[in-house]
């Protein structure tokens, strides 16, 4: 006897307007173009959505790269670099 086992998929539907439509379809054929491959509107979508949260997760990165450090002052540590990059001027002249 066999066991069939079927796997459902829900979609939903989403309303956009029409340039939006316009925008997503070019990304999709660019897509498909690249990809050599047919791409549909739920690959294309949650393609832009991958690359929107690589995109925060480096925009996160560069604001806390962009904290201000305790106990540091902006003013010495930017005369130690301006001294730095003369240094190093005067080293490729």
């Amino acid at each position: 006897m066999l066991n069939t086992v079927y796997t459902v998929n829900t979609m939903t539907t989403i309303s956009i307007k029409n340039e939006t439509h316009k925008k997503l379809l070019k990304i999709a054929a660019d897509l498909q173009r690249r990809l050599e491959t047919r791409i549909d509107f739920d690959f294309t979508i949650s393609f832009l959505t991958d690359l929107y949260e690589r995109q925060k997760q480096k925009i996160d990165l560069f604001q806390e790269f962009c904290k201000e450090i305790p106990n540091v002052s902006f003013d010495n540590a930017y005369e130690i670099l301006r001294e730095g990059r003369k240094v190093d001027d005067r080293r490729y002249e």
